[in-house]
């Protein structure tokens, strides 16, 4: 079996150098520098499966169910669709400061669950174990992608309100830098939340009739179903009232960051509260 230990810490050192690298395209607007922070950002992600790839040659399953392979996903899927995203602004009409700047606060998000699952949690929590059968199903992966996809959208859109906020106050300080545009910050806050919303709606989806088919009941009140609603009614929140003209960019940019700070306590902190991380969890854990 391949320890996927230290593609992990190398994955972890590439993730602190794209930051870095970010943190310095945003205030010096270095364009070399943020194309450095972005293959670094790739060349991390890469590692980071070939990571994960090991652990699943070794546990024999393909589905992540345990905390530890949770976290590991969930950083695999925030930098592959901020750089997805990044890619696609970069290839438009937006601007450039926008698609990098927006690293500076993305990265850092993943960072800190991929921290989570390398330094915090337990070794026990690292233990492979075989797939229950229950949990052989489709709609449980259903489940999982949908949730996990939702989540790094949600990261994306808080690292996009952060950047709104911080382009926000430098410009009322009148701060140097190479700013973006706060209207295309916006924008990419508000795409991120609307791509990322149905996922969250499909997982809630296919686990209620996964629960349907196992147990004879679409909803249990579950840790897992429960906490996984309260994201959707937030993100479901702000959706409407930005579409019904009742929400400023400044009040979006702000619901978005606090929205993903319920999705990671949530997330991560039932371990960090408990020390039990299955007691709060808006993914089944097993």
């Amino acid at each position: 079996m391949v320890n996927e230990v230290p593609f992990l810490g190398i994955a972890y050192a590439c993730f602190l150098i794209a930051i870095i690298a970010y943190a310095i395209h945003l205030a010096k607007g270095d364009r070399e520098i943020g194309r450095a922070g972005t293959w670094t950002s790739l060349l991390g992600a890469v590692i980071l499966a070939g990571g994960l790839l090991a652990r699943m040659v070794g546990t024999r399953h393909w589905l992540p169910v345990g905390v530890y392979e949770l976290s590991l996903s969930l950083t695999l899927v925030i930098v592959s669709l901020y750089l997805l995203l990044e890619h696609l602004i970069r290839t438009s009409d937006e601007s450039h400061q926008t698609a990098r700047g927006a690293g500076a606060f993305v990265m850092p998000l993943a960072l800190l669950v991929h921290t989570y699952a390398l330094l915090i949690l337990p070794p026990t929590a690292r233990l492979a174990e075989p797939l229950a059968p229950a949990l052989r199903s489709p709609w449980l992966g259903l489940y999982i992608l949908g949730v996990l996809i939702a989540y790094g959208f949600f990261a994306i859109a808080c690292g996009a309100g952060l950047l709104y906020l911080y382009t926000r106050v430098a410009l009322a300080r009148g701060g140097a830098g190479i700013l973006p545009p706060l209207g295309v910050v916006d924008a990419l806050n508000d795409r991120a939340v609307a791509y990322g919303f149905p996922w969250l709606t499909v997982g809630l989806a296919a686990v209620s009739w996964w629960a349907w088919r196992a147990w004879g009941s679409y909803w249990h009140w579950s840790s897992a179903e429960i906490w996984t609603l309260i994201p959707w009614l937030i993100y479901a929140a702000s959706l409407h009232l930005r579409k019904s003209s009742r929400w400023s960019a400044p009040m979006s940019a702000l619901f978005s960051t606090l929205g993903f700070v319920v999705v990671l306590l949530t997330f991560l902190g039932g371990y960090v509260l408990t020390g039990k991380p299955d007691v709060i969890s808006s993914l089944l854990v097993y």
